[in-house]
């Protein structure tokens, strides 16, 4: 037999794991389906996690129309919104894992003496500085787009820019020093 969604809730608040675990089954399609868009390590859990939380918190006093429709759209609703903040949260996640990864390949080649003196230099850099340094001289992005990929304002870039640049030529002028 068949029970309704309103009744399903009401086992749930006292407790009951099998009226839980069917509720969470009603709603498998749609948690493979933002499982699948989203990617994410967590998603399926927290998704879960997000359907107990609301049926938790559901107040069957307060749902005028207490249908298996009302809610269906009251959890599907939850649900959509908990996956846009996935997608945010997961793709800020991703640009700030890129933005301040600690090996950037700078080319050079090993025959060239000062390209290898100037990879020596960047070794004494901040990530923060590395990357800027990276993405302006070695990509060839402006102060403003690598301002718009890191998140931080363009006088912000241009002070980091400034301080690598000085470190560079600190350390490029005191190996050349040591050298003599």
């Amino acid at each position: 037999m068949k029970r309704n969604l309103e009744e399903l809730i009401t086992l749930a608040h006292h407790k009951n794991q099998t009226a839980m675990n069917e509720i969470i089954s009603i709603f498998s399609a749609q948690l493979q389906s933002y499982k699948y868009k989203l990617n994410g390590e967590d998603t399926s859990q927290d998704l879960k996690l997000l359907i107990i939380e609301i049926v938790n918190k559901i107040d069957l006093e307060k749902f005028y129309g207490k249908t298996d429709k009302v809610f269906m759209a009251y959890i599907s609703k939850s649900l959509l919104h908990e996956k846009f903040k996935l997608y945010k949260r997961n793709k800020e996640k991703k640009e700030n894992e890129e933005y301040f990864s600690e090996r950037y390949e700078v080319p050079y080649n090993k025959n060239d003496y000062s390209n290898i003196l100037l990879k020596y230099s960047l070794d004494y850099l901040s990530n923060e500085e590395m990357s800027v340094i990276y993405y302006i001289y070695f990509i060839g992005y402006t102060v403003k787009m690598v301002s718009i990929k890191s998140h931080l304002s363009i006088y912000r870039i241009y002070a980091i820019r400034k301080r690598a640049l000085k470190k560079i030529k600190e350390q490029t002028y005191t190996h050349l020093k040591k050298e003599r």
